[in-house]
């Protein structure tokens, strides 16, 4: 994701970013998984990332720090380079967000609800009947009143957080002011960083404006002034890698039986 990251405010080209993006995704998605099984004992074997072109990877079972902003850079990776919805569960959630004395626990709820809004729109669902999206952000409501919000809540997840609203309330004008506002916001946030290369797009605002955009809610016309840190280039490129080319595959005690999936 660095790497990607880094091309990005680079000026590179938006194909060879979402090849990045592809490359990044697989290996978290192959980390997440090692995560959660190194809680579970009675799990065996490997997991191996195979790629075309390449000799497959091993990875042993190994419990990764993982922080909730590592978790949204895996879903805006997943989500960007296949335009799809992402598998990263709540159980790879719970096992890799750090103790809430670490991070500010509005994460938690913030990272389930970015979830559910990627996977549920890429999968078309009817908003109107969506009444668990709408308890997703209440429950992000309920953390941010419960404390005084820093910076990055502030900045990054108060107007994320605001785009959703926009999304539920079927409203394309005030989607697009807030698509725009949050972008303008994570740019604040990052303003004063001398690492700004490794945050030049806001992850998870891209992935959930580029589901938000295969249901043509919104368009590239729409972004032609907004702000770099929405990551458009990478949302409205028509280049995808195929993402179906980076597998998993999980071996147990028979080398001969393989449990094999796609990283989307």
């Amino acid at each position: 994701m660095e790497l990607a990251q880094r091309a990005y405010a680079l000026g590179g080209a938006a194909p060879a970013i979402l090849d990045a993006l592809a490359r990044s995704a697989g290996f978290a998605r192959v980390a997440l998984e090692n995560t959660v099984r190194a809680t579970v004992p009675q799990l065996r074997g490997k997991v191996w990332l195979v790629e075309p072109g390449r000799e497959p990877k091993p990875f042993p079972k190994a419990a990764l720090t993982w922080g909730p902003g590592d978790w949204l850079e895996t879903l805006g990776a997943v989500t960007l380079s296949s335009g799809q919805a992402s598998r990263i569960g709540g159980r790879a959630l719970q096992v890799c967000t750090p103790p809430p004395r670490q991070v500010d626990p509005v994460y938690e709820p913030y990272c389930l609800m970015m979830l559910e809004f990627v996977n549920d729109l890429a999968g078309r669902v009817y908003l109107p009947s969506a009444t668990h999206l709408r308890d997703r952000i209440k429950a992000v409501h309920a953390k941010l009143d419960a404390s005084s919000p820093s910076d990055s809540v502030r900045l990054r997840i108060v107007p994320t957080v605001k785009v959703a609203e926009a999304i539920m309330a079927d409203d394309p004008p005030a989607l697009i002011a807030a698509i725009h506002a949050a972008a303008k916001a994570y740019g604040e946030l990052w303003a004063d960083d001398q690492h700004i290369a490794l945050s030049a797009f806001h992850p998870e605002l891209a992935a959930l404006v580029r589901v938000v955009a295969k249901r043509e809610w919104v368009s590239a016309a729409d972004f032609e002034d907004a702000p770099r840190e929405l990551g458009a280039p990478l949302i409205f490129d028509a280049h995808r890698p195929a993402l179906s080319r980076i597998q998993i595959r999980r071996i147990g005690d028979d080398e001969d039986e393989w449990d094999e999936w796609t990283v989307c």
